[in-house]
């Protein structure tokens, strides 16, 4: 009847909602220092209760929710260590390494196939500007890796520039 049941607060820029069950989940794209040398607060995946209380999961930049799991990925541009792959079972409330045959280079979604359990990656190419290091190609095309629910490298196949949504119909 569209009437306002709560009114929740919630960390800093939220970017996504996820549920499973009884569970709900948010993630935040943080929130810059005044001055953009890095983050007052890191972007982060939360749990949430129906009273609106929030509480901190692990550190990550997108997610995807499945098969009783959150995949995570911490692709902090102002990170030190890399990019971090994390999994959360939501049954035992454990965040543990989520271990991939293959890594996205840069890595840009992920997607849950909910009739297969399948984890879906997308994630930019590598450029060489001429200096010896490797940036993502936000301007060229991209790929997508697929693993199994046990993180088994299913595949790899190429995709359009910035794909940044994973779909299932």
């Amino acid at each position: 009847n569209f009437e306002v049941e709560a009114t929740l607060t919630v960390p800093t820029n939220p970017v996504d909602l996820f549920a499973e069950g009884n569970e709900l989940f948010l993630l935040s794209s943080g929130k810059y220092k005044a001055d953009y040398s890095g983050y007052e607060e890191n972007p982060a995946i939360y749990a949430m209760t129906a009273d609106g209380v929030t509480t901190k999961i692990c550190d990550a930049t997108i997610a995807a929710i499945g098969g009783g799991k959150i995949y995570l990925v911490d692709n902090n541009y102002y990170s030190t260590t890399g990019i971090g792959y994390q999994v959360y079972d939501i049954a035992t409330k454990q965040v543990g390494a989520w271990e991939l045959e293959e890594k996205p280079f840069s890595p840009y979604a992920i997607g849950v196939n909910p009739s297969n359990g399948d984890i879906y990656v997308t994630s930019h190419n590598s450029i060489d500007y001429g200096t010896g290091v490797l940036y993502p190609d936000y301007s060229g095309n991209g790929y997508t890796l697929r693993f199994d629910k046990d993180n088994k490298k299913l595949d790899r196949f190429n995709i359009g520039v910035n794909a940044g949504t994973v779909i299932f119909f």
